[in-house]
């Protein structure tokens, strides 16, 4: 019995095929880790109107106009994660507002350094009352 299994070939080891491996991401230049797809349109949006300050609703009007939807409730809701999308951008610093219904691109990354260094802090809690 011995015998016969020294007779049978070894398997070979496991090499991955070069085929198989996933391409790296290019790094896009302006953009940051988090960045969805649906961000970097709306940088792309603001970029094309030369960086001037832009209606929040025209960003979202051409941003929508770039996906394909089956039903008018579709794009509804997107456009309503569009608008929580532009709110959550201008809360962290990535996009100034201009008067009160425009946006701009941030000229100096300072204020976005400032709320970095905040959010970082530690927040002291009250001991619990058990």
């Amino acid at each position: 019995m011995y015998a016969a299994r020294l007779r049978i070939p070894s398997p070979l080891p496991f090499a991955p095929a070069t085929s198989q491996l996933t391409p790296q991401k290019p790094i896009v230049p302006g953009g940051l880790p988090a960045d969805d797809f649906w961000s970097e349109l709306v940088f792309e949006a603001l970029r094309n109107n030369d960086s001037a300050p832009t209606l929040i609703t025209s960003i979202v009007n051409v941003v929508v106009a770039k996906g394909g939807y089956t039903t008018n409730g579709d794009r509804v809701e997107k456009k309503r994660m569009l608008f929580k999308l532009i709110g959550r951008l201008i809360r962290t610093c990535r996009l100034d507002r201009y008067e009160r219904k425009s946006v701009v691109i941030p000229t100096s990354d300072a204020k976005r350094q400032a709320f970095l260094a905040k959010a970082a802090t530690t927040v002291e809690l009250p001991r619990p009352c058990v």
